[in-house]
């Protein structure tokens, strides 16, 4: 037996779900590539894609700032999700909500939404168009997933909490100085 293979079995044991991330910033893959790549994710024991489209998701309307100008097409996306069901492999798309959005925040429409002007990575939680905003990125990539179950919404560093005028009054009001307390309730609220 491959010593890799080996390896991947003994790691893999005990745990029902494994769940590659393909993290799409910067240098994607074309779709014909994933022709490969999946069926031998599959023979090695994955059980599921998280696709982190960010700038590579083929956003409309207001959104389309995001796209970057060689995006994958609405059509890419469905070749995606055929080749991985092809292989028996769950697509979760991955959506940024917290931490993690300089692909949104650095594009000027999008820039006065950010906690911090000069890091712009982390959104303000407690300004309403950043929800709105937020709720038009999950409603476009759910509207080309329609098969998938569930979505990962990151929220994982999010270095700039409560440092904005609007955070740091809606911090002493509702939330006791408590900038977990905050981040927390963010992430809690749910996209009906």
């Amino acid at each position: 037996m491959n010593e890799t293979i080996a390896k991947t079995l003994i790691l893999n044991k005990g745990f029902p779900e494994r769940i590659v991330h393909l993290d799409l910033k910067g240098a994607p893959l074309r779709v014909d590539a994933y022709r490969e790549l999946f069926p031998l994710l599959h023979q090695n024991g994955a059980t599921g894609l998280l696709i982190e489209y960010e700038d590579m998701f083929p956003f409309t309307g207001r959104l389309s700032t995001l796209a970057r100008r060689n995006a994958y097409s609405k059509e890419d996306i469905q070749q995606i999700i055929q080749l991985s069901t092809s292989s028996n492999l769950e697509v979760i798309p991955l959506v940024q909500t917290f931490g993690h959005l300089e692909f949104v925040l650095k594009q000027p429409p999008f820039t006065k939404l950010s906690e911090n002007a000069l890091e712009l990575n982390t959104i303000c939680i407690s300004n309403n168009e950043s929800w709105t905003v937020i709720t038009e990125m999950i409603d476009q990539i759910r509207s080309l997933h329609q098969s998938s179950t569930r979505i990962h919404i990151g929220a994982d560093e999010a270095y700039h909490v409560g440092e904005d005028a609007i955070c740091r009054e809606k911090l002493k009001k509702t939330f006791d100085e408590h900038k977990d307390s905050m981040g927390v309730a963010h992430i809690a609220r749910r996209v009906v």
